[in-house]
Parts: structure tokens; sequence; C-alpha cells
């Protein structure tokens, strides 16, 4: 991880990974695991994603907290709800073509992280809709939310985080991103796809999908 942040530049923050409980079974974990985010993969809203032939890329739809303040190991939990800024809707893109042969290999790359977009920031958490995210691909519904994956309450993240990165000499530090896991089963993406996620009271993003070829033929 450490090496995956030396080329992609400062930290921008934090992804909770594998919060999915069959995926945590498979490797043995009693919980979710954390991955750095760079600031370089960290895409500017309504700008395009590229995609490059052979990569297996899949859109995540997730919720982002930006941190006003520290947060250490031992925090409360009205301390980790007072240090949250804002509560962002959120869209993580990953790569399965990455490495997969071992956790190690997996951790090395951030869990498969290959961007992330964050939306307008509200100052405050509104519980989502049952119906909320919902991914629209090309005009047409298709993913709704996860109720297995359903966050009540973002705070509880940060100081299970927290406690995870003491462990390895690090801190929540403020000013930085904490994407907190997929809301969504991952949906397929595929240049030409253009992308609308509801959060209701958290807004709306939109992505777009192309190739490096086309983004060349349309002098993008």
């Amino acid at each position: 991880m450490a090496a995956q942040l030396s080329r992609g530049g400062p930290r921008a923050g934090w992804k909770v990974a594998f919060n999915v409980a069959a995926v945590q079974r498979h490797f043995g974990l009693d919980g979710w695991l954390l991955g750095a985010l760079a600031e370089s993969c960290r895409l500017p809203v309504a700008t395009p994603y590229n995609i490059v032939e052979g990569r297996k890329i899949k859109l995540e739809a997730e919720l982002a907290l930006k941190l006003g303040v520290d947060v250490v190991a031992g925090a409360t939990l009205d301390f980790a709800r007072a240090a949250i800024a804002a509560v962002v809707a959120a869209i993580e893109l990953v790569d399965y073509s990455l490495p997969s042969g071992s956790l190690s290999d997996i951790v090395a790359h951030s869990f498969f992280h290959a961007g992330f977009v964050v939306g307008e920031p509200r100052e405050s958490f509104v519980p989502l809709g049952p119906q909320e995210p919902t991914v629209i691909r090309n005009g047409e519904v298709v993913r709704g939310p996860d109720a297995a994956l359903r966050i009540e309450e973002p705070a509880s993240i940060l100081l299970r985080a927290s406690q995870l990165l003491e462990r390895h000499g690090q801190v929540l530090r403020a000013g930085e991103w904490v994407l907190c896991g997929s809301l969504i089963d991952p949906v397929s993406v595929r240049p030409g796809d253009a992308f609308e996620i509801d959060y209701g009271a958290l807004g709306k993003l939109e992505l777009s999908i192309t190739s490096p070829a086309r983004s060349a033929d349309s002098g993008a």
C-alpha cells in the first residue's frame, strides 16, 4: 500500500474494503479492512472515465465522509459524529483485472481501487431511502441498494477505521476522505455507458465511460 501511494501522490484518505460478509468469511476476517486512496485517483466531477483495453472495471455507489478533525483510536461515537465535516454521495471504480492471487496482492493495490468521484458536500447525514442509491445506466435502472450493506451510523465506521490504522502507526487526518464501502452489488461498465446515480437527499452523481481512443476521436 505504501508503494502504491508513492506512485499515486499524496494520500487523499481511506476506503472501506471487503464490507460483504461472504467475502470476509472467505478470507477468514472478522470484519472489513481499509485501503488507501491516492489523490491522483480522485476524478473531477463530470469528467469521463477512460477504460484502457484489458481492464475489468466495475462501479460502486458509496457514501464518503470528509473529516474536519483527526480521529484517533479510542475516540467516542459522539466525537466521531462531530468529526464529520460533510457526508457526500460518491462513486468508486474498481479494476478486477488487478492481481488477486492472495490477500497481500489485493491489499497492495488497495483492494482493486481504480478511482473515485465525490459529489456536493452535505453538512449532516440523511439516511438513504429504501430505494437509494439507484443506479441508472443509459437511461435504464440497473441496480438498487443491497439492504445488507445499508449504513445506519457513518460515525461507527470511523471508530473501526481508527482502530485498524493505529496498529500500523496511522491516523485518520482532518481533510481526508473515507469511502464507506459499496452500497450495491458492483455494476460492470463499458465504453459508451452513461451513469446517473440517485442518492435521494444527498443528490445525484453522473459519470460517463469512454476509451482513450474515443476520447482522442472526440477531441477530448
